[in-house]
């Protein structure tokens, strides 16, 4: 069994493993094969009519990469959000998000990292219809498949990293 925990997030303790309280480490060991983010939305650091791209970006991705370099850490990209709760929204297309996906595949590997561990990333979400972060084609055909073109895209074409 591959146990993976949702740690990382904005606020807090998630914020860096080293300040990581669920299991990061006991005894010495982990307790967890690897760690991801759910979701790295948080209202109050949403700027008025930015994409989701955009903050994920200046967001999340400074917390994904010491995340990364500690540890197996699987990502999650967000599409878009709008939540009907009266949180700020996040606009997004499926060129934006092909970018995330891009972007967060590459992001560094431990310096013991062997390349045992499946490549995972994780989408928030495929049909996720009441936070609007949904990818799955909706009824009213506001973006059509674009996104699941963008998935299939990605996984046909490979992950293309540059070298730093």
């Amino acid at each position: 069994i591959f146990f993976i925990a949702d740690e990382v997030f904005l606020l807090g303790f998630g914020k860096g493993p080293n300040g990581a309280r669920n299991g990061l480490k006991e005894n010495g060991k982990t307790v967890f094969d690897a760690y991801t983010s759910y979701n790295m939305y948080a209202n109050r650091f949403v700027v008025d009519g930015e994409s989701a791209s955009d903050f994920m970006f200046r967001e999340s991705l400074p917390i994904f990469e010491p995340w990364a370099k500690e540890t197996i850490f699987y990502p999650n990209v967000l599409p878009m959000y709008h939540d009907f709760r009266g949180n700020k929204p996040l606009v997004g297309n499926a060129l934006q998000f092909r970018e995330q996906l891009d972007t967060f595949a590459c992001l560094p590997r431990p310096s013991w990292y062997d390349g045992d561990y499946p490549e995972i990333m994780f989408v928030t979400s495929f049909n996720e219809w009441w936070e609007g972060s949904q990818v799955e084609p909706d009824e009213m055909d506001r973006y059509g498949f674009t996104f699941i073109d963008e998935l299939k895209k990605f996984k046909e074409e490979g992950i293309q990293c540059t070298p730093i």
